[in-house]
């Protein structure tokens, strides 16, 4: 997954921009047209909107503690992230599925995906400060854009998943170097990465930063 996240495959007579260029083509260029939502299901009849309805009880109930003044009682009462682990799984098993026509997945599940390891990556970043958690959670997140953008959708949609992968890259290249010490090649990559993307990006002028302060840092068991 790093070394297609990273494009760390690039050719030593390919600039970095070059290369990336042709390999976001080859994802915009896929077109997979996706089973509908309301078709998904997994062996346990589970659907998106099972996992989807389980998650907001889930966040209902880390708003609930996000105030609870006892640390005792919130490690013994506040919902724990092997609750949300649970839905994410399963989502993905959804992704997998095939209809008879040979369309897999939906564009829908992997969006969704890739805002839930952005999710873990701030909780882990207010939480923890484990820079190994962080790092691996944003690149799921930028994989899941990756593999999102290869359903076919009208462009303000596809404008908008490009945008929040370009920075995902930058909240990499932005994390805090106590943290990160020892994935300082990815670092900087990152930021490489993200100058490319930012170019084509039409809507990084109105991005206002990072959004670590958007974390509702209650959730147990990270």
């Amino acid at each position: 997954m790093a070394a297609e996240v990273f494009f760390t495959d690039c050719a030593s007579d390919q600039t970095l921009e070059t290369y990336i260029n042709i390999e976001i083509n080859k994802i915009n260029n896929s077109q997979k047209k996706g089973i509908p939502l309301s078709e998904l299901a997994d062996e346990e009849k589970n659907t998106y909107y099972t996992y989807t309805a389980k998650e907001d009880q889930f966040k209902d109930k880390v708003k609930a503690f996000q105030n609870e003044p006892y640390l005792d009682d919130w490690r013994q009462k506040a919902p724990r992230s092997d609750e949300l682990d649970a839905y994410m799984s399963g989502r993905e098993k959804l992704t997998e599925v095939s209809g008879s026509d040979g369309a897999e997945g939906n564009v829908e599940l992997w969006w969704k995906l890739a805002n839930d390891n952005q999710y873990y990556a701030l909780e882990y970043v207010v939480q923890t400060q484990n820079g190994d958690a962080v790092f691996y959670y944003y690149m799921q997140s930028i994989f899941c854009c990756m593999e999102a953008l290869k359903y076919e959708m009208d462009e303000e949609r596809r404008m908008e998943i490009y945008h929040y992968m370009t920075m995902r890259y930058k909240d990499i290249a932005e994390l805090p170097s106590h943290i990160s010490l020892h994935i300082t090649p990815y670092i900087e990559q990152a930021q490489k990465i993200y100058d490319c993307l930012a170019v084509y990006d039409a809507l990084i002028e109105n991005e206002e930063g990072g959004n670590i302060d958007e974390a509702d840092v209650t959730v147990r068991g990270l």
